[in-house]
């Protein structure tokens, strides 16, 4: 029984591709690597043919079950698809909060800036990049978490924005701040969990950070990117998120949610992530495992 965490196959070794596995009889296992991708990627993602040579592809929600079908009717004829949850969340309910006196809030930044070479384009780091820099200073009262996607930063110099040197001087300046975490790598769960907020453009954390009760600010460089950029579970998310779209709505999204806690969205937030995001949370693991 072969668990495989990448699907892609141009992006894996071949003889660890669902296609090639499959072909020498092996069952092949999957689940969601991305929980609740909300962007129009999913239906690129849908879409790869090698999915149909999974044995089990293990889903986080009824409605993702209805989507996965049409794309891969085999999958349902042969019952292949099961709901089981989102799996890769199940970690969250296991870690501890640590009480603090101090906010901390995650700064996220997305690679997918405009030019990068995939059909994604939510990325708004070309624009609020010195903004990102100022903010330790602005709010010192806040313990600040820079997260930003592993390719962003090669992304901002292939594309133009940034020459040779650029990402290690922002770096740099980054680390330089005392109220300033650095994570480049590794698990974000705890992160996530004793966090107070998050700051971000990304695509699949939009539902896992729903998933730590913790409010968002969301940045869109215009109201189209909602209708161009995200499926409808996406658009559906983003109801309950603050969305920014310019250095004024992230300033007031920290003024106001973080260090007043005037969170409006609250009630309404924690009701959709219940109904929506925490479908048998946190024993999707052991649901696979039984199954």
């Amino acid at each position: 029984l072969f668990f495989v965490m990448n699907p892609y196959p141009g992006m894996t070794h071949k003889y660890y591709t669902f296609k090639y596995l499959a072909d020498n009889a092996k069952p092949v296992v999957y689940a969601n690597y991305a929980v609740g991708e909300g962007t129009r990627n999913a239906a690129n993602f849908n879409s790869l043919s090698d999915m149909s040579y999974l044995w089990r592809y293990y889903l986080e929600r009824p409605s993702e079950n209805i989507r996965v079908a049409k794309y891969h009717p085999l999958l349902a004829r042969f019952k292949r698809l099961r709901v089981v949850g989102a799996a890769k969340s199940d970690l969250m309910a296991s870690i501890a909060h640590k009480n603090s006196i101090r906010r901390k809030v995650i700064l996220a930044p997305h690679h997918s800036v405009p030019g990068n070479k995939t059909p994604l384009s939510i990325g708004n780091f070309d624009i609020y990049a010195d903004l990102f820099l100022r903010l330790p200073v602005m709010f010192p009262q806040i313990d600040w978490v820079f997260r930003p996607h592993p390719l962003l930063f090669w992304t901002m110099k292939t594309v133009g924005f940034w020459k040779d040197g650029d990402g290690e001087a922002y770096m740099d300046k980054m680390r330089s701040y005392k109220n300033v975490e650095i994570q480049d790598a590794g698990d974000y769960y705890d992160a996530f969990v004793n966090s107070d907020a998050i700051i971000q453009d990304s695509g699949s954390f939009l539902a896992e950070y729903h998933i730590s009760g913790h409010p968002q600010c969301y940045i869109l460089r215009d109201k189209s990117v909602e209708q161009t950029q995200f499926n409808n579970f996406g658009r559906k998310m983003l109801e309950y998120t603050y969305r920014a779209y310019s250095e004024h709505d992230i300033i007031q999204f920290i003024t106001n949610v973080v260090i007043q806690g005037d969170d409006t969205l609250k009630e309404r937030r924690e009701k959709f992530v219940a109904e929506e995001l925490k479908y048998n949370y946190p024993h999707a693991s052991e649901a696979i495992v039984e199954d």
